[in-house]
Protein backbone atom coordinates (compact mmCIF):
# COMPACT_ATOMS: atom_id res chain seq x y z
CA UNK A 1 0.00 0.00 0.00
CA UNK A 2 1.44 3.26 -0.96
CA UNK A 3 0.02 6.82 -0.35
CA UNK A 4 1.22 10.15 -0.32
CA UNK A 5 1.82 12.29 2.58
CA UNK A 6 3.91 14.61 4.67
CA UNK A 7 6.79 11.98 5.77
CA UNK A 8 8.73 8.83 4.00
CA UNK A 9 7.50 7.08 6.65
CA UNK A 10 7.90 2.61 6.88
CA UNK A 11 7.44 0.13 9.46
CA UNK A 12 9.86 -1.67 11.24
CA UNK A 13 9.45 -4.84 9.33
CA UNK A 14 12.06 -5.64 7.22
CA UNK A 15 11.99 -7.12 3.27
CA UNK A 16 14.23 -8.05 0.27
CA UNK A 17 13.89 -7.67 -3.39
CA UNK A 18 15.80 -6.78 -6.13
CA UNK A 19 15.90 -2.66 -7.40
CA UNK A 20 16.01 -1.23 -10.90
CA UNK A 21 18.01 2.55 -11.49
CA UNK A 22 14.35 4.52 -11.98
CA UNK A 23 11.90 2.30 -11.29
CA UNK A 24 11.12 -0.36 -8.33
CA UNK A 25 9.37 -3.14 -8.03
CA UNK A 26 6.17 -2.84 -5.31
CA UNK A 27 6.83 -5.89 -2.64
CA UNK A 28 3.32 -8.13 -1.87
CA UNK A 29 0.67 -6.04 0.27
CA UNK A 30 0.67 -5.12 2.78
CA UNK A 31 4.05 -5.64 3.71
CA UNK A 32 4.86 -1.97 3.23
CA UNK A 33 3.44 1.57 4.48
CA UNK A 34 4.97 4.33 2.75
CA UNK A 35 4.52 8.13 2.61
CA UNK A 36 6.28 10.35 0.58
CA UNK A 37 7.28 13.83 1.63
CA UNK A 38 6.43 16.96 -1.02
CA UNK A 39 5.84 14.26 -4.51
CA UNK A 40 4.51 16.88 -6.54
CA UNK A 41 3.39 13.97 -8.88
CA UNK A 42 2.63 10.28 -8.58
CA UNK A 43 2.74 8.09 -11.44
CA UNK A 44 0.71 4.39 -10.92
CA UNK A 45 1.40 1.71 -12.14
CA UNK A 46 0.06 0.68 -15.53
CA UNK A 47 0.65 -3.27 -16.68
CA UNK A 48 3.04 -4.01 -14.11
CA UNK A 49 4.03 -3.99 -10.68
CA UNK A 50 6.47 -0.77 -10.91
CA UNK A 51 6.05 2.61 -9.33
CA UNK A 52 7.74 5.77 -10.28
CA UNK A 53 7.71 8.57 -7.70
CA UNK A 54 8.18 11.94 -9.92
CA UNK A 55 9.07 15.15 -8.78
CA UNK A 56 8.63 18.74 -10.24
CA UNK A 57 11.17 19.20 -12.03
CA UNK A 58 11.96 15.79 -12.34
CA UNK A 59 16.05 14.73 -12.92
CA UNK A 60 17.51 12.52 -15.31
CA UNK A 61 19.89 10.47 -14.43
CA UNK A 62 22.15 11.70 -17.31
CA UNK A 63 22.44 15.23 -15.72
CA UNK A 64 24.44 16.42 -12.77
CA UNK A 65 21.40 17.34 -11.50
CA UNK A 66 20.24 13.64 -10.80
CA UNK A 67 20.72 12.22 -7.39
CA UNK A 68 18.84 9.05 -5.98
CA UNK A 69 18.82 7.85 -2.41
CA UNK A 70 17.63 3.63 -2.99
CA UNK A 71 17.13 1.31 0.08
CA UNK A 72 19.13 -1.95 -0.58
CA UNK A 73 18.04 -3.51 3.28
CA UNK A 74 15.71 -2.50 5.89
CA UNK A 75 12.02 -1.76 6.27
CA UNK A 76 11.91 0.96 3.81
CA UNK A 77 13.49 -1.33 1.03
CA UNK A 78 11.96 -1.67 -2.32
CA UNK A 79 11.83 2.30 -2.54
CA UNK A 80 13.68 4.47 -4.78
CA UNK A 81 13.21 8.30 -3.48
CA UNK A 82 14.51 10.43 -6.00
CA UNK A 83 16.41 13.54 -4.05
CA UNK A 84 15.13 16.83 -5.43
CA UNK A 85 17.75 19.78 -5.54
CA UNK A 86 17.26 20.80 -1.78
CA UNK A 87 20.18 22.14 0.39
CA UNK A 88 19.27 19.64 3.59
CA UNK A 89 17.50 15.90 3.68
CA UNK A 90 17.26 14.78 7.55
CA UNK A 91 16.68 11.38 8.70
CA UNK A 92 15.66 10.47 12.02
CA UNK A 93 12.00 8.52 14.04
CA UNK A 94 11.20 12.37 14.14
CA UNK A 95 8.01 13.43 12.40
CA UNK A 96 9.74 16.44 11.76
CA UNK A 97 12.75 14.62 9.31
CA UNK A 98 12.39 14.12 5.48
CA UNK A 99 12.56 10.80 5.75
CA UNK A 100 11.19 9.27 8.57
CA UNK A 101 12.34 5.52 10.13
CA UNK A 102 10.49 4.13 13.02
CA UNK A 103 13.73 1.96 14.45
CA UNK A 104 14.23 2.02 18.03
CA UNK A 105 17.64 1.96 17.05
CA UNK A 106 17.51 5.39 15.36
CA UNK A 107 17.42 8.51 16.93
CA UNK A 108 14.99 10.92 16.79
CA UNK A 109 16.97 13.65 14.86
CA UNK A 110 19.72 11.16 13.47
CA UNK A 111 21.45 12.62 10.15
CA UNK A 112 21.23 14.60 7.77
CA UNK A 113 22.72 15.25 3.99
CA UNK A 114 23.31 18.63 3.34
CA UNK A 115 24.46 19.83 -0.34
CA UNK A 116 26.82 22.73 -0.25
CA UNK A 117 29.45 24.00 -2.87
CA UNK A 118 28.20 22.96 -6.93
CA UNK A 119 27.02 19.11 -6.64
CA UNK A 120 28.66 18.14 -2.96
CA UNK A 121 26.62 16.21 -1.06
CA UNK A 122 27.87 15.76 2.67
CA UNK A 123 27.10 13.09 5.49
CA UNK A 124 26.46 14.58 8.98
CA UNK A 125 25.73 12.71 12.30
CA UNK A 126 24.08 14.24 14.93
CA UNK A 127 26.22 12.17 17.44
CA UNK A 128 23.15 9.34 17.55
CA UNK A 129 24.17 6.77 19.73
CA UNK A 130 24.12 3.85 17.64
CA UNK A 131 26.04 6.16 14.39
CA UNK A 132 26.23 6.45 10.67
CA UNK A 133 27.82 4.10 8.92
CA UNK A 134 29.50 5.26 5.37
CA UNK A 135 30.64 2.41 3.46
CA UNK A 136 30.51 -0.23 6.89
CA UNK A 137 33.10 2.52 8.50
CA UNK A 138 31.25 4.69 10.90
CA UNK A 139 31.68 8.24 10.77
CA UNK A 140 32.66 10.74 13.63
CA UNK A 141 32.69 13.83 10.76
CA UNK A 142 31.08 15.48 8.36
CA UNK A 143 31.85 13.20 4.92
CA UNK A 144 31.42 13.60 1.71
CA UNK A 145 29.62 11.67 -0.30
CA UNK A 146 30.30 9.81 -3.73
CA UNK A 147 28.43 7.76 -6.19
CA UNK A 148 27.25 3.93 -5.14
CA UNK A 149 28.00 4.92 -1.54
CA UNK A 150 26.53 2.91 1.23
CA UNK A 151 24.61 4.48 4.31
CA UNK A 152 23.46 2.65 6.92
CA UNK A 153 21.62 3.97 10.03
CA UNK A 154 20.08 1.30 12.43
CA UNK A 155 19.05 -1.50 10.22
CA UNK A 156 18.00 0.73 7.07
CA UNK A 157 20.62 0.68 4.76
CA UNK A 158 20.52 3.27 1.74
CA UNK A 159 22.53 3.74 -2.16
CA UNK A 160 23.53 7.15 -2.99
CA UNK A 161 23.79 7.92 -6.97
CA UNK A 162 25.41 10.43 -8.09
CA UNK A 163 26.02 9.21 -11.88
CA UNK A 164 27.43 11.98 -13.45
CA UNK A 165 30.73 13.65 -11.99
CA UNK A 166 30.48 16.91 -11.60
CA UNK A 167 33.43 18.39 -13.05
CA UNK A 168 35.26 21.78 -12.63
CA UNK A 169 34.41 22.86 -15.42
CA UNK A 170 30.94 22.63 -14.78
CA UNK A 171 30.92 24.38 -11.61
CA UNK A 172 33.26 27.35 -13.25
CA UNK A 173 30.41 27.60 -15.78
CA UNK A 174 27.35 27.37 -13.06
CA UNK A 175 29.04 29.76 -10.88
CA UNK A 176 29.52 32.16 -13.78
CA UNK A 177 26.35 31.76 -14.88
CA UNK A 178 25.41 32.29 -11.05
CA UNK A 179 26.87 35.51 -10.56
CA UNK A 180 24.75 37.12 -13.11
CA UNK A 181 22.10 36.11 -10.81
CA UNK A 182 23.36 37.09 -7.44
CA UNK A 183 23.68 40.33 -5.21
CA UNK A 184 25.56 41.75 -3.11
CA UNK A 185 23.83 41.96 0.60
CA UNK A 186 25.26 42.86 3.54
CA UNK A 187 25.24 39.96 6.19
CA UNK A 188 26.55 38.30 9.48
CA UNK A 189 29.24 35.61 8.97
CA UNK A 190 30.20 33.40 11.99
CA UNK A 191 32.61 30.61 11.67
CA UNK A 192 32.65 28.09 14.08
CA UNK A 193 36.16 25.18 14.14
CA UNK A 194 36.97 22.66 17.06
CA UNK A 195 40.43 23.09 18.26
CA UNK A 196 43.48 20.69 18.24
CA UNK A 197 40.85 18.41 16.19
CA UNK A 198 43.61 16.15 15.04
CA UNK A 199 45.27 15.34 18.33
CA UNK A 200 41.49 14.83 19.36
CA UNK A 201 40.55 12.59 17.04
CA UNK A 202 43.73 10.29 18.18
CA UNK A 203 43.12 10.23 21.26
CA UNK A 204 39.47 9.66 21.43
CA UNK A 205 37.63 5.90 19.87
CA UNK A 206 35.75 6.24 16.75
CA UNK A 207 32.34 5.86 18.72
CA UNK A 208 33.04 8.16 20.99
CA UNK A 209 34.22 11.20 18.89
CA UNK A 210 31.51 10.80 16.27
CA UNK A 211 28.62 11.34 19.85
CA UNK A 212 31.11 14.20 20.65
CA UNK A 213 31.56 15.94 17.31
CA UNK A 214 27.99 14.83 15.96
CA UNK A 215 26.23 16.29 19.35
CA UNK A 216 28.40 19.40 19.27
CA UNK A 217 27.28 20.00 15.35
CA UNK A 218 23.31 18.97 16.16
CA UNK A 219 23.35 22.18 19.55
CA UNK A 220 25.05 24.71 17.43
CA UNK A 221 23.06 24.20 14.66
CA UNK A 222 19.66 24.32 16.98
CA UNK A 223 21.24 27.47 18.23
CA UNK A 224 21.89 29.02 15.19
CA UNK A 225 18.16 28.12 13.21
CA UNK A 226 16.82 28.89 16.63
CA UNK A 227 17.69 32.62 15.63
CA UNK A 228 17.01 32.54 12.30
CA UNK A 229 20.64 31.61 10.83
CA UNK A 230 21.76 29.35 8.05
CA UNK A 231 24.29 26.68 8.09
CA UNK A 232 26.22 26.80 4.46
CA UNK A 233 28.51 24.85 4.56
CA UNK A 234 30.16 22.12 6.55
CA UNK A 235 33.94 21.99 7.25
CA UNK A 236 34.61 18.53 8.71
CA UNK A 237 35.33 19.93 12.19
CA UNK A 238 33.20 23.30 11.94
CA UNK A 239 31.29 25.19 9.71
CA UNK A 240 30.38 28.29 8.44
CA UNK A 241 26.63 30.17 9.29
CA UNK A 242 25.26 32.95 7.92
CA UNK A 243 22.25 35.78 8.22
CA UNK A 244 20.73 38.08 6.09
CA UNK A 245 21.25 41.91 8.05
CA UNK A 246 17.67 42.68 5.91
CA UNK A 247 16.07 39.95 8.41
CA UNK A 248 18.13 39.71 11.36
CA UNK A 249 18.43 42.00 14.48
CA UNK A 250 21.84 42.58 16.28
CA UNK A 251 20.25 40.95 19.68
CA UNK A 252 19.80 37.92 17.75
CA UNK A 253 23.39 37.75 16.62
CA UNK A 254 24.72 38.79 20.32
CA UNK A 255 22.42 36.32 21.91
CA UNK A 256 23.80 33.60 19.34
CA UNK A 257 27.16 34.80 20.68
CA UNK A 258 26.20 34.45 24.40
CA UNK A 259 25.07 30.79 23.45
CA UNK A 260 27.59 29.28 22.11
CA UNK A 261 29.88 31.10 24.46
CA UNK A 262 28.06 29.21 27.44
CA UNK A 263 28.32 25.82 25.16
CA UNK A 264 32.37 26.59 25.17
CA UNK A 265 32.31 26.15 28.83
CA UNK A 266 31.38 22.76 28.79
CA UNK A 267 34.69 22.18 26.70
CA UNK A 268 32.52 19.15 24.91
CA UNK A 269 34.35 20.05 22.45
CA UNK A 270 36.52 22.49 22.65
CA UNK A 271 35.87 24.90 19.53
CA UNK A 272 36.44 28.70 18.61
CA UNK A 273 34.18 31.27 17.25
CA UNK A 274 34.31 34.17 14.74
CA UNK A 275 31.82 36.56 13.97
CA UNK A 276 32.35 38.65 11.16
CA UNK A 277 29.59 41.52 9.64
CA UNK A 278 30.34 42.34 5.38
CA UNK A 279 28.88 41.93 1.94
CA UNK A 280 27.87 38.52 0.59
CA UNK A 281 27.48 37.73 -3.02
CA UNK A 282 24.02 35.80 -2.38
CA UNK A 283 22.58 33.59 -5.33
CA UNK A 284 20.91 30.50 -5.50
CA UNK A 285 22.41 27.86 -8.14
CA UNK A 286 19.45 26.67 -9.07
CA UNK A 287 20.02 23.65 -11.15
CA UNK A 288 21.68 22.61 -7.62
CA UNK A 289 18.96 23.96 -5.39
CA UNK A 290 21.98 25.54 -3.30
CA UNK A 291 22.52 29.07 -1.78
CA UNK A 292 26.04 29.87 -2.90
CA UNK A 293 28.18 32.60 -0.65
CA UNK A 294 30.55 34.38 -2.82
CA UNK A 295 32.69 37.97 -1.58
CA UNK A 296 35.86 38.82 -0.36
CA UNK A 297 34.10 39.07 3.17
CA UNK A 298 33.67 35.41 3.13
CA UNK A 299 37.48 34.46 2.52
CA UNK A 300 38.15 37.54 5.00
CA UNK A 301 36.02 35.93 7.97
CA UNK A 302 38.25 32.42 7.82
CA UNK A 303 41.19 34.46 7.60
CA UNK A 304 40.19 36.00 10.84
CA UNK A 305 39.42 32.19 12.27
CA UNK A 306 43.04 31.36 11.72
CA UNK A 307 44.54 34.80 13.05
CA UNK A 308 41.71 33.82 16.62
CA UNK A 309 43.62 30.66 16.36
CA UNK A 310 46.70 32.06 16.17
CA UNK A 311 46.01 34.25 19.48
CA UNK A 312 44.57 31.51 21.09
CA UNK A 313 41.13 33.25 21.36
CA UNK A 314 37.61 31.31 22.07
CA UNK A 315 35.59 34.13 20.12
CA UNK A 316 36.82 36.85 18.16
CA UNK A 317 34.91 39.86 16.25
CA UNK A 318 35.98 41.88 13.41
CA UNK A 319 35.84 45.47 13.21
CA UNK A 320 32.80 45.60 11.79
CA UNK A 321 30.99 43.21 13.78
CA UNK A 322 31.96 44.67 16.92
CA UNK A 323 30.82 48.15 15.78
CA UNK A 324 27.16 47.03 15.09
CA UNK A 325 27.26 44.57 18.52
CA UNK A 326 28.17 47.85 20.32
CA UNK A 327 27.33 46.91 23.99
CA UNK A 328 25.35 44.06 23.75
CA UNK A 329 28.68 42.08 24.02
CA UNK A 330 31.18 42.98 25.83
CA UNK A 331 34.83 42.72 24.29
CA UNK A 332 38.61 43.85 24.25
CA UNK A 333 40.74 44.94 21.61
CA UNK A 334 43.17 43.07 20.47
CA UNK A 335 44.74 45.51 18.21
CA UNK A 336 45.91 45.69 14.25
CA UNK A 337 46.54 42.84 12.31
CA UNK A 338 47.96 42.01 8.52
CA UNK A 339 45.81 39.36 7.03
CA UNK A 340 46.96 37.20 4.11
CA UNK A 341 45.46 38.01 0.98
CA UNK A 342 44.16 41.67 2.39
CA UNK A 343 45.69 44.94 2.46
CA UNK A 344 46.25 47.26 5.09
CA UNK A 345 45.92 45.92 8.73
CA UNK A 346 42.63 45.05 10.39
CA UNK A 347 41.54 45.66 13.85
CA UNK A 348 40.49 42.13 15.96
CA UNK A 349 38.38 42.22 18.98
CA UNK A 350 38.09 38.80 21.58
CA UNK A 351 34.42 38.36 23.56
Amino acid sequence: MIRSGRNLRATSRSSSSSRASQTIPIPPWPKILISVKRPKTFCPPTNSRNVTFATSPKPSLATPEAYTLSTLKGSLNDTCAPLRPSRILELGRASVNTIVLESPKISRRHALIHLQNVGEFWLIDFGSSNGTFLNKRRIHQPAQLSDGDQITIGDQTFKFRQPVVISDEYKTIVTQRTLHEIENLPCWFLVADIRNFTPLSRRMQSEGLEALLGGWISICKEIIEGHHGIINKYLGDGFLAYWSDATTDPEEIAAVILALKELQTRNAPDFRIVVHFGLAAIGGIASMGEESLMGSDVNFVFRLEKLAGSLGESCGLSESAHAKLGARVQARALGDHELKGFEGKCAFFAA
